[in-house]
């Protein structure tokens, strides 16, 4: 099995990737097909310019959208609780300009 933490794609490869982003069928051209057959994201002989996603590529596109979704979930918890932090020290702050 794959450990997708270490599977890294250039920002490059990244860009042809994501054509699969809502598909397992993308169309590209050949240099693009090379950058990821390469990398073992797709399956076949380049003919048309249509080419499948393999199985480590699902397993990969299936990785990096969990991995945005618990990133954006963490982002979001840290955004609440910092706003909760900013706003008690307003308040603190208020209270002591009140009290002087």
């Amino acid at each position: 099995m794959i450990d997708y933490n270490k599977f890294i794609l250039t920002p490059e490869e990244q860009k042809v990737f994501e054509k699969f982003k809502n598909s397992n069928r993308a169309k590209m051209n050949a240099n693009e097909f090379e950058l990821l057959f390469l990398k073992g994201l797709v399956e076949g002989i380049y003919s048309s310019g249509w080419v499948n996603l393999s199985r480590v590529g699902k397993e990969l596109r299936t990785f990096q959208k969990n991995e945005l979704s618990r990133i954006k979930k963490e982002n979001t918890r840290y955004y609440f609780t910092t706003a909760i932090a900013v706003l008690a020290l307003i308040l603190s702050l208020v209270s002591l300009f009140i009290k002087s």
